[in-house]
C-alpha cells in the first residue's frame, strides 16, 4: 500500500476508531452525553463545549506530545516499513483446515453461517486481544515493550497509537492466530468463514470501535454498571486499567467485551462517579523522550533476558 492509499485508510476507513469518521462519531456520543448529565438543561457556549471535550493541557503536555509522535511513526513510518512482519489471518486459516482435513460441510441458512461466523470472529478477536494483553501483564520480556503504552500520563485518542513497533508486530500476529484458527474451523464446518462486515470490519467490531473503543482512551467518565459493566468495558474501566493503583494492576484487559475479564477473574467494576486517578508507570524513565519510547524497551527486554531477576 502506499503512502497516499495509507493515509486515506487512516483517516477514513470505517474500520478504524481514531479515523475521522470514528472521532466524529465519538464527538456526538460526548455531546449527548454531557448535555444529558446537565442538571439544568440550558445552552452550553461552544467555547466551553470545546474546552471540554479537547482541553489543551492534554495535547500540550509532554505525555500527550508524544502521543502524537508515536502516533505519526506507527500509522505511517512503522505500518510501512513492517506489515511484512505480521503473519496473514488466511495463512493461519489454511493451515488449520488443511490440518482438520476434508469434510463434508453442513448446509445451514446462509444467514445462519454468517451470524455465526459473525459473532465467533468477534469473540476469537477480543480472546487474542485478552490473552495477548494478559501475557503482557505476567511476562517481564513483553511487558519491556508494553510499557511504553501504559506510560502516558494523560489519556486522549491518539494514546491508541502510543504502542512500541515491537508490542505491535507481537500483538497482530496474536491475533492473527486467534482469527485465523477460528475462520479454519469455520471453513472446515460451513466451507465458509464469510462474516459481515461493512468496508472489511466485522459489524460487530466496527460498532464496539466506534461506540466504545474511541473513547477508551479519553479523559471522560462514561461508566457501565451492573449487567452492562460485565458485558462491556467502558471508557472507565479502561482508565482503572492504566491507573497507578495496585488495586487495579492487570485488570480489565479486553478490548470492548468485558466477559473474558469476568471469567477470568480480571475485571474491576468502576463506580458511578468518576475516581481520582494517576496514570503512568512509576520508576519509568523519561517516558515521553524518543529514548524513553524506542530504545529503552529494547534496552530493558535484553537485560531482562541476560539477566531474569534484575
Amino acid at each position: 500500500m502506499d503512502v497516499f492509499a495509507r493515509v486515506v485508510a487512516v483517516l477514513f476507513g470505517v474500520g478504524n476508531s481514531t479515523s475521522l469518521p470514528g472521532l466524529f462519531v465519538a464527538l456526538c456520543i460526548v455531546v449527548t452525553f454531557s448535555l444529558a448529565r446537565r442538571s439544568r438543561p440550558r445552552p452550553i457556549p461552544f467555547v466551553v463545549l470545546r474546552r471540554a471535550i479537547l482541553p489543551s493541557r492534554i495535547f500540550k503536555s509532554s505525555s500527550g506530545r508524544a502521543d502524537i509522535a508515536l502516533a505519526v511513526f506507527n500509522l505511517f513510518i512503522f505500518g510501512l516499513m513492517f506489515s511484512w512482519a505480521i503473519v496473514s489471518i488466511s495463512t493461519i486459516s489454511s493451515a488449520v483446515t488443511l490440518w482438520l482435513g476434508p469434510s463434508e460441510p453442513l448446509h445451514w441458512p446462509k444467514w445462519a453461517i454468517v451470524s455465526v461466523a459473525t459473532i465467533s470472529l468477534y469473540l476469537s478477536y477480543e480472546l487474542g486481544y485478552w490473552v495477548y494483553h494478559f501475557l503482557c501483564h505476567r511476562i517481564e520480556f513483553l511487558w519491556k515493550f508494553h510499557a511504553v503504552h501504559h506510560s502516558a500520563e494523560s489519556l486522549s485518542p491518539l494514546t491508541n497509537f502510543r504502542v512500541h513497533p515491537v508490542d505491535t508486530i507481537l500483538f497482530a500476529n496474536v491475533l492473527a492466530l486467534f482469527n485465523g484458527a477460528i475462520s479454519g474451523v469455520l471453513m472446515h464446518a460451513f466451507g465458509s468463514a464469510q462474516a459481515l462486515t461493512v468496508g472489511g470490519t466485522n459489524i460487530f467490531m466496527l460498532v464496539a470501535f466506534l461506540t466504545i473503543g474511541t473513547l477508551q482512551h479519553s479523559h471522560f467518565w462514561m461508566s457501565f454498571q451492573g449487567v452492562w459493566g460485565r458485558m462491556f468495558l467502558s471508557p472507565a474501566h479502561h482508565q482503572l486499567h492504566h491507573s497507578v493503583d495496585p488495586a487495579h494492576f492487570n485488570k480489565n484487559l479486553g478490548s470492548t467485551l468485558a466477559i473474558w475479564d469476568w471469567l477470568f477473574g480480571t475485571l474491576a467494576m468502576p463506580e458511578r462517579r468518576r475516581q481520582k486517578l494517576t496514570f503512568g508507570v512509576t520508576g519509568y524513565e523519561r517516558p515521553h523522550s524518543l529514548v524513553g519510547t524506542v530504545v529503552t524497551p529494547f534496552v530493558g527486554a535484553a537485560t531482562h533476558l541476560v539477566h531474569p531477576r534484575a
